[in-house]
């Protein structure tokens, strides 16, 4: 029953569906229209996670890595050069096209916070399913509304299930939050400012 739901859990916090779809309330709430929606919100899951889900997806099928989640670290370095480019890109044609300033320094701190934990990775399996959640949330409190900061009430579930999978150990889980708390804070406070 646990590990049915630490499992659940995995899946449901996965680190696609949490930057994309906290991405996506970002996008739908700085745009005035749907099709200003569907172009920066079309852009931000084809680049943000279509890319490195479809660079995993043909790598799983090869044999090159092991699961959705990456589990192995040594198989991380790729996964994170992409969605790393993937966020440069993002944030060049949002700047190009002008879009909300907001997303623009979303686009940016996803880049910041690629390359950090790129090279994180390297040296510790940190927990990118505690990262990305925490980010995301710090996200949309600072560009949607403060008080969403209350979602991080649902970290520890995040972090018991990824512990209770033997995916991390807690010092893994619980820097990755702080690191990527302190990354995008510091990125969005000097964008928006």
């Amino acid at each position: 029953m646990k590990a049915q739901l630490a499992k659940y859990i995995s899946g449901i916090c996965s680190p696609f569906l949490m930057v994309v779809g906290f991405g996506l309330w970002c996008v739908a709430a700085s745009v005035h229209s749907t099709s200003e929606f569907l172009l920066y919100g079309g852009l931000c899951l084809l680049l943000i996670s279509g890319l490195p889900l479809i660079y995993i997806l043909i790598n799983m099928k090869l044999g090159h890595i092991s699961d959705v989640h990456v589990a192995i670290r040594e198989q991380r370095t790729m996964p994170f050069v992409i969605a790393t480019i993937g966020a440069i890109i993002l944030s060049c044609i949002y700047y190009f096209l002008d879009a909300p300033r907001g997303l623009i320094a979303l686009a940016v701190s996803l880049v910041v916070s690629g390359l950090l934990f790129g090279i994180l990775t390297q040296f510790s399996k940190v927990s990118i399913h505690a990262a990305a959640y925490t980010g995301a949330v710090i996200m949309v409190a600072f560009l949607i509304n403060i008080w969403l900061l209350c979602l991080l009430f649902f970290l520890p579930v995040i972090i018991w299930a990824r512990l209770e999978r033997k995916r991390h150990n807690p010092r893994q889980a619980i820097l990755a939050a702080i690191i990527n708390a302190i990354c995008i804070t510091t990125t969005l406070s000097i964008l928006l400012r």
